[in-house]
């Protein structure tokens, strides 16, 4: 590809980004524009309405300077030779040489349908895929530079941030793979995965890659397939859809065998009786994961905590809300308003016992939190939970907590117990029996 086509490809994929920028904030734009225009005009009227300024006063007038001689007949008068060899001189008129500015075209808006005819133009380059008469030509080399164009322009994926990791890993697999050719590289499934089975990983050459990286590289070259066009005979496509799956199994399998070592290794709780005292003799009392773990014991909560707006009194904003009493004699409560069954089960308000109160309260005045602000931060606990819990040598995560609230008490409760502990929980009835097999 030329510096040119990798120019216009640019310019292009910018063309796209403002376009999709304008349709999704039509409105938004609208008004910075009159926003604009009003400044201006504004300014204008302003300069319009103010009185001129005064026209400075004439400066008083000068004695002509002295000639200076320079010698051999040459004078000069302010710096300018009037003569030379006692003759008057007169300097030769040059006339100026102008260079005419120079405009680069400004490329006219095109519409979404030459945008979206461009973009498949594209795909059929790509693709090598031509029209005419006599024998087809063999298809276009697709190299990682092309690729990363098409993918630039394309609306296969649900976000940016899906978007960057399937660029990463298209990288990876092609650095793994060693070729140059995408179409060409893809179409031996059973090269590809032999390759991808035994790479060694760059930080450690004594390491393969995990079963999890692996897996996310086939499913990748699935997707990217569709995406740029590569066409992929049924059996090839099925010897990649096999390994994922194969993959996939293997994965689950490696993880549940780790969580069994983990329980006989370090002796897992199987309770929040056991489990509280655990975190408090590990990071203190005061510490958030402390905290954290003590709202968990209070209900089953997912990753609901995150973003816990601290208010007075409940307001219809919608998000889940930590009520702060306006008295210590009062309890916390928690307004569980967004979360996964929701639709289902409707908001939730949980009071905080005082113990954990005391903990919230204390908190709060050592992290100097304002009324309005996040308990917790804004940023998902799911890591947080996973980190403190690994530092103990738990394999325990947000819905380990969940399982928590389930396994010691199920198998006492017959089935209309059952059902009322799977509604407080917030889901089906047959997950809490799988927390119950997970027990055993």
């Amino acid at each position: 590809m030329s510096d040119a086509d990798r120019l216009a490809a640019k310019r292009e994929a910018n063309r796209i980004r403002q376009a999709r920028y304008y349709e999704a904030n039509k409105a938004k734009v609208a008004e910075q524009r009159k926003a604009r225009r009003k400044a201006i005009n504004k300014e204008l009227a302003d300069c319009r309405g103010t009185t001129p300024p005064a026209a400075p006063a004439a400066p008083a007038p000068q004695a002509p300077p002295a000639p200076k001689k320079l010698g051999r007949g040459t004078e000069s008068v302010g710096g300018r030779i009037t003569k030379v060899n006692g003759r008057e001189w007169k300097p030769i008129a040059v006339p100026p040489i102008v260079i005419p500015p120079v405009e680069e075209p400004v490329p006219a808006r095109i519409s979404p349908e030459e945008r979206q005819r461009r973009i498949e133009a594209a795909r059929k380059s790509a693709r090598g895929v031509k029209k005419g008469k006599g024998k087809a030509k063999a298809p276009a080399k697709l190299t990682q530079e092309q690729a990363l164009q098409i993918i630039e322009t394309s609306d296969a994926f649900e976000s940016d941030g899906s978007r960057k990791t399937y660029v990463g890993h298209l990288r990876t697999v092609q650095d793994l793979l060693g070729c140059e050719d995408l179409r060409t590289c893809f179409q031996d499934a059973t090269q590809v995965i032999k390759q991808l089975e035994e790479a060694r990983q760059k930080r450690d050459p004594s390491k393969t890659y995990s079963l999890n990286s692996k897996k996310a590289y086939v499913q990748a070259i699935l997707k990217l397939s569709d995406v740029l066009g590569i066409e992929l005979t049924p059996e090839t496509k099925q010897q990649y859809v096999d390994a994922f799956d194969v993959l996939k199994l293997d994965s689950k399998k490696q993880t549940e065998q780790r969580v069994e070592e983990g329980k006989q290794e370090q002796g897992q709780p199987k309770t929040f009786d056991e489990y509280l005292p655990r975190v408090r003799d590990t990071f203190g009392t005061d510490s958030k994961e402390y905290l954290v773990a003590s709202l968990y014991s209070i209900h089953g909560f997912r990753d609901n905590l995150k973003g816990l707006r601290t208010v007075r009194e409940i307001d219809d904003k919608g998000d889940n809300q930590l009520i702060v009493p306006s008295s210590r004699d009062k309890p916390y409560r928690i307004y569980l308003a967004r979360y996964k069954t929701g639709n289902k089960y409707g908001p939730k308000t949980i009071e905080v016992p005082p113990e954990i109160g005391k903990l919230i309260r204390a908190y709060t005045t050592q992290n100097k939190l304002k009324l309005g602000q996040p308990l917790l931060g804004s940023a998902s606990l799911s890591g947080f939970v996973s980190g403190f819990n690994k530092q103990m040598g738990l394999p325990f995560t947000i819905n380990s907590l969940r399982e928590l609230h389930v396994a010691p008490v199920i198998d006492s409760l017959d089935s209309k117990g059952r059902v009322e502990l799977a509604k407080k929980m917030g889901h089906a009835p047959a997950t809490s029996e799988q927390y119950r097999k997970k027990k055993k």
